[in-house]
C-alpha cells in the first residue's frame, strides 16, 4: 500500500474513532454503527467523517484517481464522490 493510502486508512480510523461510529476492529475490518444512536446521531457523525476527508483533501485525490482510470469523476452537490455513466 502506498504512503497515501496509510495516511488514508490512518486518518479515518481517527476520525471514525474520534466519532463512535464504525471503529477499526483488531482483524482489520471496520465495526458497525452503535444501534443506540438515533439516525439524527449517526447522519451528524458520517456527515463530520466526510467533512473531515473533505479538508484533508482526500475526497479531491479520490475524484482525480478515478479520473486518472478513465472516469468521469465529480464531487456531487452533497460532497459525495460521483461517476458520471458512461455511454453503453
Amino acid at each position: 500500500m502506498s504512503a497515501r493510502g496509510r495516511d488514508f486508512d490512518l486518518y479515518l480510523d481517527e476520525l471514525q474513532e474520534k466519532m463512535g461510529i464504525c471503529p477499526r476492529l483488531p482483524d482489520g475490518y471496520l465495526g458497525g454503527i452503535d444501534h443506540a444512536l438515533t439516525p439524527a446521531e449517526i447522519e451528524t457523525r458520517f456527515a463530520a467523517v466526510g467533512d473531515g476527508l473533505e479538508s484533508q483533501g482526500f475526497t479531491e485525490r479520490a475524484v482525480q484517481a478515478l479520473r486518472n482510470a478513465g472516469y468521469d469523476a465529480f464531487r456531487n452537490c452533497v460532497g459525495h464522490i460521483a461517476i458520471r455513466p458512461q455511454n453503453q
